[in-house]
C-alpha cells in the first residue's frame, strides 16, 4: 500500500498520564464537579497537590492551569467525555466505566469499548485533519489477524501505524504483506529506513537539521506509544506486552544535557485473549473501515456528542451489568431564549468594548439564534473560529469572526480567517 511518510504527518498519542489510576481520579474529580471554570481547575488541582498526584517540576512552582488542562485533555482523548462551556460532558461509557471501576473485567471491556470509538480526526487531539480512520480498531483488527501471529512490535506500529490516513479492505491486505516483509530484514536495515524517512517538526528542522529532527522524531513517537499509551493498555489488561532486550536502537530526543535517549526494542503486543471475540463481533458490527464522523454541517458541540455517543449494544453481552440509557447524559447547554431588542443593544455595545470580547462573541451567538433557520455556537479559543453557524435550509456551515474595538478596525489576519474557515469547511462572516 502507499503510506506516505513525511513532515509531522502521523498519528498524536496525547501524553499527560501514563497511569490508569490517574485517570480513573481526575474523571471521579470531574464526576462530583463537572466544571472548568479557572476556580474549580484551581481547587482540584490543589487538592491533588495535596495528595502528592499534582507535583510541580519545581517545589516552588505555583499551580500551572495549563497542565491540569492537558490532564483533563488526556480524559478527552481516551474517550471519558469531552470539553464543552467550560464544562466536562461524560460520555455513555466514561459514565460506565467510572460505575465498573471495581470490576476489572469489565472496566476492561469498557475501556475497550471506549478506544473502538476514538477517531482522528478527533476533537480533543493534534493528530492532522487529513488522518481519516478509526485508529485503534486498526490495531485490533490486526492483532487478531494469524498471518502476523496476532502480534505487533512497536518498531511496526511507529513506521507502518501511525503514517495510515485511512483504511480499506484491499490496504489491510497490502499493509499485512509489508508487516510480513517488514519482520523478514535485519534490525540494521529497519534503522536505515527509519532515519532516511523525511520527517520532524518544521521548528526542529529549523532548530537541528534535518538529521537530527528525524532522530528527535522517532525519539518522541517511540515516547508516546511505549512510555505512554502501552502502558495505560497494559495496566487496565488490555495489551499483553513482551519484553525482549534485543535493542533496535538508541535515539536522541532533542539536545537536552545530558541527552534525553529513547530505546526501541524488539517489543511486542498481543490482544488479551479474553477479548477476542468481543473484538471480532465489534469489527463485525463497527467495521475498522468504517469512515469516522464528519464536522460537516455539525455545529462543534453536535460533532462532539455524536462522537461520544459511541454505544455498542454487544457490550452488554460481555459484563455483568444491565443496560441503561447511558446516551441520555449528552445533554448540551442551550441558548437562554432573550428578547430580540436585548440582543440587539448587547451586540452594538460589546462591539465598541475591546475588552468584552467574549460577551461580544456571546451576544453575536444569541443574535444569530434568534433566526429560525440558523442554528449558531460561540466557539472561540486558539485556532478556531469565533461563532460557528449553520444556514439550515441550504445545510451549509459559515463562521463568523468577532472583533470588539473601540476606535479602529484592526488589520485582518487572512491567514488565520482562512484557517478558520477550513476547520469548519465554511465561509467567513464579518
Amino acid at each position: 500500500m502507499e503510506i506516505i511518510r513525511e513532515n509531522n504527518n502521523a498519528w498524536i498519542i496525547n501524553k499527560h498520564i501514563n497511569d490508569i489510576n490517574l485517570l480513573i481520579l481526575y474523571a471521579k474529580i470531574l464526576k462530583k464537579d463537572n466544571s472548568l471554570s479557572q476556580e474549580s481547575v484551581e481547587e482540584f488541582t490543589t487538592y491533588l497537590k495535596s495528595i502528592g498526584q499534582y507535583n510541580p517540576r519545581w517545589n516552588d512552582r505555583t499551580i500551572n492551569l495549563s497542565t491540569a488542562m492537558n490532564k483533563v485533555s488526556e480524559l478527552c482523548f481516551y474517550m471519558f467525555g469531552y470539553k464543552h462551556n467550560n464544562q466536562f460532558i461524560f460520555s455513555p461509557l466514561g459514565n460506565l466505566f467510572l460505575e465498573q471501576e471495581s470490576n476489572s473485567t469489565n472496566k476492561m471491556f469498557v475501556f475497550t469499548s471506549m478506544l473502538w470509538g476514538m477517531q482522528f480526526n478527533h476533537p480533543h487531539n493534534s493528530t492532522p485533519d487529513l488522518f481519516n480512520l478509526y485508529p485503534l480498531r486498526l490495531v485490533f483488527r490486526l492483532l487478531i489477524d494469524d498471518r502476523i501471529d496476532k502480534k505487533l512490535y512497536t518498531s511496526e506500529i511507529l513506521y507502518f501505524l501511525y503514517f495510515i490516513k485511512e483504511i480499506d479492505d484491499s490496504s489491510f491486505e497490502q499493509l499485512v504483506d509489508e508487516i510480513l516483509a517488514f519482520r523478514r530484514i535485519s534490525k540494521e536495515d529497519k534503522i536505515e529506513l527509519m532515519l532516511n524517512t523525511p520527517v520532524g517538526t518544521l521548528s526542529n528542522i529549523n532548530k537541528f537539521g534535518y538529521e537530527k529532527a528525524t532522530e528527535t522524531w522517532w525519539a518522541n513517537k517511540i515516547h508516546e506509544w511505549d512510555y505512554y499509551f502501552r502502558k495505560v493498555l497494559e495496566q487496565i489488561n488490555i495489551f499483553q506486552s513482551f519484553n525482549d532486550e534485543d535493542l533496535i536502537a538508541r535515539f536522541e530526543q532533542g539536545s537536552s544535557s545530558p541527552p534525553t535517549m529513547r530505546s526501541l526494542k524488539n517489543n511486542y503486543i498481543k490482544l488479551n485473549s479474553n477479548l477476542a471475540e468481543y473484538i471480532k463481533l465489534l469489527n463485525d458490527k463497527y467495521p475498522f473501515t468504517d469512515s469516522p464522523v464528519k464536522k460537516d454541517n455539525y455545529l462543534e458541540s453536535e460533532f462532539k456528542a455524536d462522537i461520544y455517543n459511541f454505544l455498542p449494544e454487544i457490550l452488554f453481552d460481555f459484563i455483568d451489568v444491565k443496560p441503561k440509557n447511558y446516551k441520555e447524559i449528552l445533554v448540551v447547554n442551550k441558548i437562554y431564549e432573550k428578547s430580540i431588542n436585548r440582543v440587539s443593544d448587547n451586540i452594538v455595545s460589546y462591539s465598541t468594548q475591546g475588552e468584552k470580547h467574549k460577551e461580544f462573541e456571546i451576544a453575536l451567538e444569541e443574535g444569530f439564534n434568534s433566526f429560525s433557520d440558523i442554528k449558531a455556537e460561540r466557539v472561540g479559543g486558539a485556532g478556531k473560529t469565533d461563532v460557528e453557524c449553520i444556514y439550515l435550509k441550504i445545510e451549509r456551515t459559515f463562521a463568523v469572526e468577532a472583533k470588539a474595538t473601540k476606535n479602529t478596525f484592526g488589520t485582518l489576519q487572512t491567514r488565520r480567517l482562512k484557517e478558520h474557515r477550513e476547520g469548519i469547511n465554511a465561509c467567513t462572516l464579518f
